[in-house]
């Protein structure tokens, strides 16, 4: 039993036509722990996870890991099929998703009650302005192309009259 699943058995409804048997079952519980594993290496950012339990975590996380779980066991079981690949796709990418927006505080976890859940002390002073949006007022390429330019100066006053 993880922090966001009960057992790997668990994500049998979700894989229909999937039959359970003994080794099925190992390799969900690896999916699932796996899962977890992710899920706590996005949301920790922000959460303290460490009293999580399965009855305890944030619901939208029992979800993700159901997702991501059965994205992982389609790509363990499809031995490198595009289907397989493409059904994996399907339940991890917005699986992955949700949790790249609760780490850039874009989103947020929601406890039983709908509440939301507050930030660990050090995401609680998180910045929330950024300057992905931001145009910047000298004219300069991304800096990853930046060279000398001899005449930028002359370029920059010609472009201010």
């Amino acid at each position: 039993m993880g922090k966001y699943y009960d057992t790997g058995g668990a994500i049998a409804p979700l894989m229909i036509g999937t039959t359970f048997d003994t080794a099925t079952t190992t390799l969900a519980d690896k999916a699932c722990a796996r899962a977890e594993t992710e899920i706590n290496k996005y949301i920790c950012k922000r959460y303290d996870v460490s009293n999580y339990t399965f009855t305890t975590s944030p619901p939208l996380l029992y979800s993700l890991c159901d997702d991501l779980s059965v994205g992982y066991m389609y790509l363990a079981m499809g031995r490198g099929s595009k289907e397989s690949f493409t059904r994996a796709k399907m339940y991890m990418d917005p699986a992955m998703l949700n949790l790249r927006e609760i780490r850039d505080y874009k989103g947020d976890l929601y406890d039983t009650s709908g509440s939301i859940i507050a930030d660990s002390s050090n995401g609680s002073y998180y910045a929330k302005s950024t300057t992905e949006d931001y145009d910047n007022i000298f004219d300069l390429d991304d800096p990853i192309k930046w060279r000398i330019d001899s005449d930028q100066s002359t370029a920059i006053s010609d472009d201010r009259e």
